[in-house]
């Protein structure tokens, strides 16, 4: 491990904060966000309400901060593709054109409280 790397996190795990990655494609997700999770609220007739960071354990050693909590019991996270280009790869290639990072963060979300579900909307601009 790169001692810059070292101390980046040490200074996460000593302060709480995390460096915030400003990109272009993280402020056109952050931005398009709410209106994702509308989205999502709107073609599946259920209620998502944003959720705090959640642990696995009172050890507060794992945690995760999904993009929503469902009422159907399932947790969110969404996906605002900076490309219509990678919207239209994730949306013809199917099951098998989502991310590795994409699904792993799903799964995550699905282990760490242990719900047995989970959704991934995606949205790009029209």
């Amino acid at each position: 491990m790169k001692m810059s790397y070292f101390h980046t996190l040490l200074a996460e795990v000593c302060t709480g904060v995390a460096p915030e990655v400003n990109a272009k494609a993280l402020a056109w997700g952050k931005q398009y966000e709410e209106d994702a999770r509308t989205l999502f609220e709107f073609t599946t007739d259920v209620k998502v309400t944003e959720s705090p960071i959640l642990f696995r354990d009172e050890s507060m050693r794992t945690a995760c901060s999904p993009d929503g909590l469902c009422s159907n019991g399932f947790g969110l996270e969404l996906k605002c593709p900076f490309t219509s280009r990678d919207f239209m790869k994730f949306r013809l290639g199917g099951f098998e054109a989502i991310k590795s990072a994409y699904m792993a963060q799903v799964q995550y979300s699905m282990w760490l409280p242990e719900k047995m579900h989970g959704s991934l909307q995606t949205m790009t601009r029209a």
